[in-house]
């Protein structure tokens, strides 16, 4: 056929073409007409065309290779000369392996076209047998075969270097093939997907095993030997599609073969029905499989090299390993070594195929989702367990009994609280943390020191390190398990944490390690002179650069994650509401408490109060519905540590993207219960009349450095990407400053009533506040309650009549009066 430039071909022109290339039409039958041909495509749509040819006479199949990835486009461009490899591959293993590999009829270089052996039905894709349940008894002893014997004869074990060298200078050629593959499976997960992107001991493993992907020449590997790769019957067994071949490490392909048999295994608990199949007896089958490919390709594999010990090979020439022992030596530690490279390489082979770009359709097929997740969530921590802990092993017997093994495996995924001696273990087990502490338990101390309303909280510290682990529990501790609370929330302060750091480094903790299932965060440790923010404030303690600090972290985390600085596909709603601030205080609810008896007539008066209910329901509506910025959710004076040189603001576990105000409101109105709580703290030494000035200046300061900050921000990046006011219909100074004023007014004016809401939160609602609860005398703590309930109430009500913070800390002072 003389096609002088590539072109895809369709049905059509492929008819045209096999009637020109005479390899192809002497297949079929000579003298064809057009119906005398039936053509099928059968490509699995990711990278090629593939169409099965079928003639009075004979079959072949024709695969082509496109110049992009077929399921992503043209935005994607991948080399076609990987049809080029695919064919020598092919030839090549079948020479060394002529029972598992069909047959070349012909190849097209320009056309990137192969034409091949027809695989007649009941052949089937491996895959989908193993989705379907289907056991193939010859498959372990096939595979192994094939295995064996490429992998040795296309090795310095069988070649001599100037042979290996020219071979691997011929497949060089197919470096963007290799290129490719190093992306999707050593790269891209680790960037894309929150599972493994943030698990530094994993990415220092996937370093290690794509180092030695890129530069080890070991044989000549089919590069992509899944279970889409072959094709099976009963008696036989056909591996396909070598496009990827190149020169790189035996235990790639060993691996990956091992790696995907694993994904069925876990896969089979969501196939399993309701009808008398529960796969119990199939998994069973695949887990004998597993081990019969491992242990007959080692069986294989070194019958070959004692087979040819004193041939050419130059990886161990016989002068030099000229004695049995020393042989069998080299061997044992050949196969180790090959052993742990095929559990890494498998394990990210499975990673790749769980959180990378292409799935596999033993979990795609599982309809129901939930379910569907549940498989793909065990085989990922176990892909996870296997990659860390791969030279552990020392046979793949070990490997199962952990796969087949339930209650093991649910411990390993299940979540389950940690206390101290619990927490030891974890450590140890969990090379983020434990190289903190210098990989030793000498001199460990731990200590609990969550607030016990919500989590478990360990400050760790040893000679080499220290680290802060906060678990979260999935109930709401100072209640119990009668009020549960998703652990989930673990996953959001990670985020948050990791996302506020980004945007204000230094106020905000380092975190070392995230686990998803366990619901816990390592992070760093504030070591003392720092102090929780609140217990400052009961002290009496002045920080001079608390409203600096605090404005700062605001104007930028709350700037940066808004419309005003990104486009609205990157800003997400919130996806709960909070009954506890806008809804439990202004009704009668089990969890809410006061001062009784003293605040009972205050208590029912918030419950009694029309116009209060009609301004906190406003809010809880723009709480629950509006995305504005990422927030803290939670910026309670509880929420900061200090010193007088350092603020930082941790547990953002209530994240999530919502109004600005609720996070700017929720500390100032913090400050002003700490200011309301002064009197009940002075005595004779302490009238705390100089302490409650400088509380009062802290709020004021607060609100406007955070205004200028915020502003400045505003102004710099006014041009960028942000979508809210876009610089073509906001384009003079006037009207972007007339803009900036309204935005302003009313995130102050947000700014008042959410923190008012959350100071009648803490004095007649469910968790109440350590500025109080620290006065003894509850006569006297009703009296400073009640001043900061009645104020919060009038802030309520009138924060649209407030037009600066001077006028608020102005009414502070009067009520307070």
């Amino acid at each position: 056929m003389a096609f002088s430039e590539f072109r895809p071909l369709d049905e059509k022109s492929l008819i045209e073409y096999i009637k020109a290339t005479p390899a192809l039409s002497d297949k079929l039958g000579k003298n064809l007409d057009d119906e005398d041909l039936k053509i099928k495509e059968v490509g699995d749509g990711n990278l090629n065309f593939v169409y099965i040819v079928v003639g009075q006479a004979g079959s072949l199949v024709i695969k082509q290779a496109l110049p992009y990835i077929r399921l992503i486009g043209e935005s994607w461009p991948i080399t076609k000369e990987r049809a080029y490899f695919e064919a020598l591959a092919l030839e090549e293993y079948r020479r060394l392996s002529p029972e598992h590999v069909p047959e070349v009829y012909h190849f097209d270089r320009i056309m990137s076209l192969i034409g091949m052996k027809y695989l007649k039905p009941p052949h089937i894709i491996l895959r989908k047998g193993l989705v379907a349940g289907i056991e193939y008894p010859l498959l372990a002893e096939h595979m192994s075969a094939y295995m064996a014997s490429t992998l040795y004869y296309t090795s310095l074990l069988y070649r001599t270097t100037i042979e290996h060298k020219r071979a691997v200078a011929e497949f060089c050629g197919n470096v963007e093939l290799c290129r490719h593959t190093a992306r999707v499976v050593f790269s891209d997960p680790y960037k894309d997907a929150l599972a493994v992107r943030e698990d530094n001991t994993l990415k220092l493993e996937i370093a290690e095993l794509k180092s030695k992907f890129c530069e080890r020449a070991q044989a000549l590997i089919h590069g992509d030997l899944h279970t889409g790769s072959v094709m099976v019957t009963h008696e036989s067994t056909q591996v396909i599609d070598p496009e990827f071949a190149f020169y790189g490490p035996m235990g790639f392909d060993v691996g990956a073969f091992i790696g995907n048999l694993i994904l069925a295994f876990f896969a089979q608990d969501g196939h399993a029905d309701d009808e008398g199949n529960d796969r119990k007896a199939y998994k069973e089958w695949i887990l004998r499989t597993i081990e019969e490919t491992w242990t007959l390709f080692d069986k294989k594999f070194i019958a070959l090299w004692d087979e040819h010990k004193d041939g050419s090979g130059e990886a161990y020439l016989p002068a030099i390993y000229n004695n049995p022992e020393l042989q069998l030596l080299v061997q044992r530690k050949f196969m180790q070594d090959l052993f742990h490279d095929t559990l890494g390489f498998g394990a990210a082979k499975m990673i790749r195929r769980i959180v990378g770009v292409a799935h596999v359709e033993d979990f795609e097929s599982i309809t129901d989702a939930s379910k569907r997740a549940k498989c793909e969530r065990q085989a990922l921590e176990f892909a996870k367990l296997l990659l860390k802990e791969r030279r552990k092993f020392q046979s793949v017997a070990e490997i199962l009994s952990i796969m087949d093994f339930p209650v093991l495996m649910e411990t390993l995924l299940k979540f389950r609280p940690l206390d101290e001696k619990s927490l030891v273990e974890y450590i140890k087990a969990t090379p983020a943390l434990f190289d903190r502490l210098g990989n030793s338990l000498d001199g460990l101390t731990i200590k609990e020191v969550g607030d016990g309303n919500l989590n478990f909280v360990y400050i760790v510290v040893a000679p080499a390190g220290s680290f802060v682990i906060k678990q979260a529990l999935p109930y709401i501790r100072c209640i119990g398990e009668s009020w549960p609370m998703t652990k989930e929330r673990a996953y959001f302060e990670y985020r948050a944490l990791t996302e506020h750091g980004g945007l204000s480094r230094g106020h905000v903790p380092e975190v070392y390690h995230f686990d998803h299932t366990m619901a816990l965060i390592g992070m760093r440790y504030l070591e003392p002179p720092h102090i929780i923010l609140r217990k400052g404030l009961i002290a009496g303690i002045e920080y001079p650069l608390l409203a600096e600090h605090i404005s700062d972290y605001m104007a930028n985390t709350l700037y940066h994650t808004s419309l005003l600085s990104r486009s609205t596909k990157q800003t997400k709603p919130a996806d709960f509401c909070g009954n506890v601030v806008f809804s439990d205080p202004y009704k009668v609810s089990e969890y809410n408490r006061w001062t009784s008896p003293y605040l009972d007539d205050d208590a029912a008066a918030v419950r009694e109060d029309n116009i209060l209910k009609l301004e906190v329901a406003e809010l809880k509506s723009k709480f629950c519905e509006r995305a504005q910025a990422l927030i803290h959710g939670d910026l309670h004076t509880g929420s900061v540590m200090v010193t007088p040189e350092s603020t930082q603001v941790i547990d953002p576990e209530f994240a999530f993207y919502g109004p600005m105000g609720f996070d700017i409101g929720a500390f100032i109105g913090n400050l002003i219960l700490a200011f309301y709580a002064q009197d009940g703290h002075a005595d004779e030494a302490n009238d705390r009349k100089t302490y409650k000035e400088w509380i009062l200046r802290a709020i004021g300061e607060t609100w406007s450095l955070f205004h200028k900050k915020f502003i400045a921000l505003w102004d710099k990046h006014k041009d960028d990407a942000g979508d809210a006011y876009l610089p073509e219909i906001y384009n003079n100074p006037e009207l972007r400053q007339l803009v900036q004023s309204a935005y302003m007014r009313d995130l102050f004016h947000d700014t008042l009533g959410f923190g008012a809401a959350k100071m009648i939160r803490r004095i007649v609602g469910v968790a109440h506040v350590e500025d109080f609860e620290s006065i003894a005398d509850a006569s006297k703590r009703a009296k400073c309650e009640r001043q900061a309930l009645e104020f919060a109430k009038l802030l309520l009500k009138e924060r649209r009549k407030f037009q600066s913070i001077t006028e608020v800390v102005s009414a502070i002072q009067k009520w307070h009066g």
